[in-house]
């Protein structure tokens, strides 16, 4: 005749089985074999009863332990991250994307001169703002082809205002000391108003410039009339000059002449903006 009980435990010291560790009063070869008195039965379910409870105090302060372990481990990470997960601690809300016909974002920026520019300053002209990139291929099928130049130099002969911006954060792609990107402007026959550093992102993320070139144009009123690609021709093969739509050009031309902007946004094309 034989008693048996089963407990859950952690106890390294005892047979698992399954859901857990089996206890058997049958310790006893007598017990075992039936052949054991009332008494002697009624002791071994004693005993067993003491161990499992034994086990089950165990049990408890294994648990306590663990949790006590846990918490100690979460509280150590939250210190590490600040008391907040890493991914949204300090998160800033996104800037509302600027809209066609609507205001264009305000912005204040230094260029590689030194000298301060702010959209305001600019009330009463059109001006027309160019994300840029040396480093970048679409970039560079515009500059080395001479294109970007001969399209600033025609609209600042009209009286716009053309800032080139670089929202590239310093030692990423696109990034230059001052000196250097003054000296990349003059090789390439560039001929913006300003080239304007914007190391911080701020500007960028305020007008959502996502590639590099990444185009906006604004009324003198403030008022923003296009935004996106500087053509339809999403490749940096020089040859595709020659057959895109240069929504730039198209888009100035017509809102200069009082005319509604045909194609008033566009896909942006290009590198990411490294902010």
């Amino acid at each position: 005749m034989t008693f048996s009980r089963s407990v859950r435990s952690e106890d390294n010291g005892l047979k698992s089985s399954g859901e857990g560790v089996i206890l058997s009063v049958a310790k006893d070869p007598l017990i075992a074999c039936g052949r054991a008195s009332p008494e002697g039965i009624l002791r071994s379910a004693q005993d067993d009863t003491a161990r499992s409870n034994e086990l089950t105090n165990h049990r408890r302060k294994w648990m306590k332990r663990l949790f006590t372990t846990s918490a100690l481990a979460i509280s150590l990470i939250m210190a590490a991250c600040g008391g907040e997960p890493a991914t949204t601690a300090h998160a800033s809300p996104l800037a509302a994307a600027p809209e066609i016909g609507k205001a264009a974002p305000a912005f204040q920026s230094v260029d590689t001169n030194g000298g301060k520019h702010s959209l305001a300053d600019y009330r009463g002209k059109w001006v027309v703002l160019e994300w840029l990139n040396h480093d970048c291929p679409y970039v560079r099928k515009y500059y080395d082809n001479k294109a970007m130049q001969a399209l600033q130099k025609k609209w600042a002969d009209n009286g716009v205002v053309w800032l080139s911006v670089v929202s590239s954060a310093p030692g990423k792609q696109g990034h230059f000391p001052n000196e250097k990107a003054n000296a990349l402007t003059k090789e390439k026959g560039a001929v913006p108003k300003a080239v304007l550093v914007d190391a911080s992102g701020t500007v960028g993320r305020a007008y959502d410039a996502r590639t590099t070139p990444h185009m906006f144009v604004i009324n003198p009123q403030g008022t923003m009339m296009y935004m996106g690609g500087i053509d339809d021709k999403a490749t940096s093969r020089a040859a595709d000059l020659k057959t895109a739509r240069p929504h730039v050009d198209i888009a100035l031309t017509e809102a200069m002449a009082g005319k509604p902007v045909s194609v008033p946004t566009s896909q942006p094309y290009g590198c990411s903006v490294k902010y």
